[in-house]
């Protein structure tokens, strides 16, 4: 499945979030890839980490929660990367999720993490988060139907 997030004003800013998972039921982990685009290049690139089926579960509800009111925040246990998502400070809509992303520098290119990074903030509209936050619960609900 690839999920790709993209800021309402990518056209100036370049500014999108591409996840790929690849989530087999039954499976006890999800690989995924993820890369950060800012000004229409990669800026950050994870090629292949790991989710467990509950932190697919929590992102998935993350979103989720974020698409009906505004707020969500996930982390994967080994923090290769982070979601805060919240309503923008300057709204221009009200049904606009402001999300901010972080991809850690050293676990991005399977290093020892570091205390460095790379971030980007994008604004979404809430019932596109809200498609995205569904196919990702329902791929979750097939990896944990055992």
């Amino acid at each position: 499945m690839r999920i790709r997030l993209c800021d309402t004003e990518e056209a100036v800013s370049g500014i999108s979030v591409e996840l790929v998972i690849t989530a087999e039921p039954f499976a006890d982990s999800v690989p995924y890839s993820l890369t950060l685009h800012a000004g229409g290049a990669a800026v950050a690139h994870v090629p292949d980490a790991e989710l467990t089926p509950a932190e697919l579960f929590a992102l998935g509800h993350a979103l989720l929660d974020a698409a009906a009111d505004g707020f969500g925040h996930f982390v994967p246990a080994d923090e290769v990367f982070g979601l805060d998502l919240a309503p923008p400070s300057v709204p221009r809509a009200i049904d606009e999720v402001g999300i901010g992303i972080w991809v850690d520098a050293g676990r991005a290119q399977t290093r020892e993490p570091t205390r460095s990074g790379v971030a980007v903030q994008l604004i979404v509209d809430a019932p596109a988060l809200a498609a995205v936050a569904e196919a990702v619960c329902d791929q979750a609900a097939r990896v944990l139907s055992r």
